[in-house]
């Protein structure tokens, strides 16, 4: 139970960072924040649709490349995973 009431706790503190935000820009980069505050250091990506069956990157973090190789990495994430993630319904990790 007590995972349960942290979730709930981390649901409740990340809705009131964003509450009243307008900006996608500014949730995107709080949801970022938010992320490396619960997890500590990582690479982590937001990817966005942008037309039918295409992505773009709303967000990132990169903690481990530099950032050429970074921007490789995520265009190709882009065009292949993100349209495989979006099908699902489940949570995926």
């Amino acid at each position: 139970m007590a995972s349960r009431a942290s979730a709930t706790s981390a649901t409740t503190s990340f809705q009131a960072s964003v509450e009243g935000e307008l900006d996608l820009e500014q949730v995107l980069r709080r949801l970022l924040e938010f992320v490396l505050q619960q997890i500590g250091p990582t690479n982590a990506v937001i990817f966005l649709p942008s037309k039918a069956g295409s992505f773009t990157v709303g967000g990132y973090v990169n903690y481990s490349f530099d950032k050429s190789s970074a921007e490789t990495l995520l265009g190709h994430l882009a065009d292949t995973a993100a349209p495989l993630i979006a099908e699902r319904d489940e949570v995926f990790h």
